[in-house]
């Protein structure tokens, strides 16, 4: 039949079927929704554990030897959170035992075997005089250290993904011109380098913003060691007086309009680009995803580059992003008295929450198609 029909798709199998016309028609076709939180959860577990141990635990595969880590961090994430808000007297809610030592026994099993095995290396490269190759060799003798490092990492970079993803699902205008950056910089196929990334304006802008209005942590806490005071925002203003020990949190500042404008609850990465970014080239601390100063978070410059590639190999592969409500689990979904709120709940379309670090309640769920057609 070949010699009537050529390699069509009545006379195609396997990978040359793949690459018929019919595929790539099918494939435009609206895809089934799917959770993609816990796909860039999976994709950050991978990346994590890669670039700081050395170490493939291949998560994206599915193949059920991680699928209980995310949910336990998840858990323990919750059990913090409630601690940092019941303190001084947690303990007496734990009074029967510590509520965190199931989900660690987990994560360190998960963990721990991979310490181990680079300490192992460690100490070979030593005896043979070799170079460190990961993150974690220069970090292996903190174990406590390297954890949190790892911990840091995943829920940092999945957090943002996730909130960067919905923002381009809800925002097709602007994805549009970032695709078109991405095929002007990179082409439709090509995997960005380092310098190709540092070349694209408008994708740092988009991440900027969703860190702005989705701060993966945003209960950053800090306590000042002695009373002071801090200058008054206004010229010729009273300054304000700070009493030792008394909390205070960036989770509000990135939205203050006196300082982001009086459209601060609305995501829109232009601001990082045009006259407004005037007001965070004059004042920097008024954006603080990453915190600043001696705690500035180590892993600032590589969440950058992971988010960045995988945003730029999404959108070339994937031409439609579309939330999908109906797949979402009812309690999930925003309630319908947002719609009469003020700020980000009048227009948010999914329900965020915040333990320690930002998620989407019940997941993403979105659908994919490679083409507009």
């Amino acid at each position: 039949m070949g010699a009537v029909f050529g390699t069509g798709v009545f006379t195609s199998d396997g990978d040359l079927w793949k690459k018929t016309p019919d595929f790539h028609r099918q494939m435009t076709r609206p895809r089934t929704a799917f959770d993609y939180q816990d796909l860039v959860f999976r994709f950050t577990l991978d990346s994590a554990a890669e670039f700081l141990f050395g170490a493939r635990v291949n998560s994206l595969r599915g193949d059920g030897s991680t699928d209980q880590l995310g949910p336990a961090l998840s858990r323990l994430q919750q059990r913090m959170a409630r601690r940092s808000r019941t303190s001084p007297i947690w303990p007496l809610f734990e009074m029967m035992g510590d509520k965190t030592r199931d989900d660690l026994k987990l994560v360190h099993g998960f963990i721990g075997p991979i310490i181990d095995a680079a300490l192992e290396k460690k100490k070979s490269l030593k005896e043979l005089g070799g170079d460190d190759e990961t993150l974690l060799d220069e970090l292996v003798n903190v174990t406590d250290g390297t954890l949190y490092q790892f911990l840091s990492s995943l829920n940092l970079n999945s957090s943002t993904l996730t909130f960067l993803t919905y923002s381009l699902a809800t925002h097709p205008t602007f994805s549009t011109r970032l695709r078109e950056e991405i095929n002007a910089q990179v082409g439709e196929a090509r995997a960005p380098t380092y310098d190709d990334i540092k070349q694209m304006k408008l994708l740092r802008a988009a991440i900027n913003e969703t860190l702005r209005l989705f701060p993966p942590v945003p209960g950053n806490v800090r306590y000042p060691i002695r009373s002071t005071t801090l200058p008054s925002s206004v010229p010729g203003g009273k300054p304000f007086y700070i009493p030792a020990g008394v909390p205070l949190t960036i989770m509000t500042m990135h939205k203050i309009k006196e300082y982001w404008g009086e459209d601060a609850d609305l995501w829109d990465p232009d601001r990082f680009l045009d006259e407004r970014n005037q007001r965070l080239i004059s004042n920097p601390f008024i954006f603080l995803p990453f915190s600043a100063g001696p705690r500035i978070c180590l892993g600032q410059q590589f969440a950058y580059q992971e988010i960045s590639f995988f945003i730029i190999r999404l959108l070339q592969i994937f031409q439609f992003l579309e939330l999908a409500p109906d797949a979402m689990p009812s309690d999930a979904r925003p309630p319908a008295s947002w719609a009469a709120g003020k700020g980000r709940k009048a227009i948010e379309k999914i329900r965020p929450k915040s333990d320690l670090t930002m998620s989407v309640e019940g997941g993403l769920w979105l659908r994919l198609k490679m083409s507009k057609e």
